[in-house]
């Protein structure tokens, strides 16, 4: 900054002060944009190892009442025997916006286990999937588009 002897203050920034501003701006959101990514999706990642833990919770509900776990998402909105809600949460499969889609792998529920898995959206660019089984252990990770693999928050039992 120049002072002007005319008037005894200051005629304001030149180009060269201007630009290396911006140049200083746009190296610290270069470190700062990537981490802020990582950290979001960790927190959606960290959302459906959530809504895993309370389809676990709610088919122990609906074992403690049928003695068997239940076969899909809807049994246990809607219990088809009573009509008991033992899943209040939104619906896990259409999630809004669509980043994590839950459901019980079919087939796998038995008397003595099941396995629910929850799947990143768009799939075509994300790779893995989230899983729980009736002991309650969130498995699995996600792999991002650039390579960047997501696990479960440790300890997020």
């Amino acid at each position: 900054m120049t002072i002007n002897p005319k008037y005894g203050g200051t005629r304001g920034h030149t180009l060269v002060e201007l630009t290396v501003v911006m140049l200083v701006i746009g190296v610290l959101a270069s470190f700062g944009v990537p981490q802020f990514v990582h950290s979001l999706e960790q927190a959606r990642l960290d959302m459906a190892a959530t809504n895993l833990r309370a389809i676990w919770t709610a088919q122990r509900l609906y074992w403690l009442a049928h003695q068997t776990y239940a076969p899909d998402l809807n049994s246990l909105y809607t219990d088809p025997v009573d009509g008991e809600n033992f899943l209040a949460m939104p619906d896990p499969v259409d999630p809004t916006p669509p980043y994590y889609a839950c459901a019980v792998t079919p087939g796998s529920a038995t008397a003595t286990d099941f396995q629910a898995t929850a799947t990143r959206f768009p799939s075509t660019s994300w790779l893995g999937n989230l899983s729980i089984g009736s002991n309650g252990s969130v498995m699995g990770s996600i792999t991002g588009p650039d390579g960047y693999v997501y696990n479960p928050t440790p300890n997020f039992q």
